[in-house]
């Protein structure tokens, strides 16, 4: 209806300017494993660690109950639970807003991924600037063979900075890149690669000198090279800004005042709850039990459940990881660098076609 489309097939529509539509079937089949990753994490915060301790404070709750209907203790009808519902709206606060800084860097950390690879595609279109016409008098066929074997490595090795990248994310040491991504001739390469702590950097390095020497053979303007400069500095900042988030601490003091707090407060409102449900005599005793565990069992939940919620989004990178189809984002930037680089002969491949792999 978009388009003023009819029904000509399945999956097949016609406009009436007569252009032909069809349902981006790769791209529906992404957004399901996207949305499938987040529903297995929709109750990962309810850990073993958050059931215990509710059902120890539910169950404490409970004996006190018990307890004290049968000892008929004077002093429950003074008991109050003001304190802790000061308290309790404070460290809701606190929880929330642990849980809502958590997200926003989650949400920075997974701009980072589609940020390196517009640098990646970027670069790819720069390279149609390379030409052996510049200096054709050097020799047509040499400088042919120059310029693909140019646009060949600039491919390669923009997968290979994209592959380590991820990599890195996935807390993953590359000890050998794919067979693909090897250099062909040297063996010097993989061994580098696998000795430095920052491998990405060392590619972006590579396709510098690449470049450097494009210029000198004078097969790229300096403006080129200068727009190309740019977008690797894009790459660095990029890369340094997800390392920094990956080995960026949470706030200890932070960590430790929530969970401490809300341990204790749990642990104290439940007895209290009972307490006060016995101070009204206008509720049976099997009622004030069944509400007594009824709410000690929702309020240890929730805010147990609070907290561990907020833990899953302590580590930025990981929390968004966990919901990214690297594997398809990986294939669509090695076949998009390959269509977006002007190769006329062919020679340039799709480096990492889609795998079931991990990495």
């Amino acid at each position: 209806a978009l388009f003023g489309a009819s029904h000509s097939g399945a999956s097949m529509l016609t406009t009436a300017e007569g252009a032909r539509l069809k349902i981006d079937d790769d791209l529906i089949a992404a957004t399901t494993k996207v949305e499938k990753a987040s529903d297995r994490i929709h109750f990962r915060w309810l850990s073993l660690e958050v059931l215990g301790h509710t059902l120890l404070a539910t169950a404490l709750a409970g004996v006190v109950y018990v307890v004290d209907s049968y000892t008929k203790f004077d002093g429950s009808a003074t008991i109050t639970l003001i304190p802790h519902a000061m308290t309790g709206i404070v460290l809701g606060l606190l929880l929330t807003t642990r849980i809502l800084i958590g997200s926003t860097r989650a949400y920075e950390a997974g701009a980072l991924l589609p940020k390196f690879c517009q640098s990646c595609r970027t670069m790819a279109v720069l390279a149609t600037h390379v030409s052996e016409t510049l200096t054709i008098s050097a020799g047509a066929a040499m400088e042919k063979a120059a310029t693909s074997g140019f646009r060949y490595e600039l491919v390669r090795q923009l997968n290979l900075a994209w592959y380590l990248f991820k990599a890195m994310l996935m807390d993953i040491k590359v000890e050998e890149a794919p067979y693909a991504l090897r250099a062909q001739k040297s063996m010097i390469e993989s061994q580098l690669l696998s000795s430095v702590k920052n491998p990405t950097i060392i590619v972006v390095k590579m396709i510098s000198k690449l470049l450097d020497k494009q210029l000198a053979a004078d097969r790229i303007s300096a403006s080129n090279v200068a727009l190309f400069n740019a977008e690797l500095t894009k790459l660095i900042e990029t890369y340094h800004a997800a390392q920094s988030m990956q080995l960026s601490p949470p706030s200890v003091a932070l960590e430790g005042f929530t969970k401490f707090f809300t341990v204790v407060w749990v642990y104290t409102v439940c007895p209290i709850i009972s307490l006060t449900e016995l101070s009204h005599e206008s509720v049976s005793t099997n009622a004030g039990f069944v509400l007594t565990i009824c709410y000690s069992f929702i309020l240890g939940l929730f805010f147990f459940g609070l907290f561990e919620a907020g833990k899953l989004v302590v580590k930025p990178v990981k929390a968004i990881m966990a919901v990214t189809d690297i594997v398809e984002m990986t294939s669509t930037l090695s076949d998009d660098l390959a269509n977006l680089v002007d190769d006329p002969d062919g020679e340039v491949p799709v480096f990492l076609p889609g795998s079931p792999t991990m990495v």
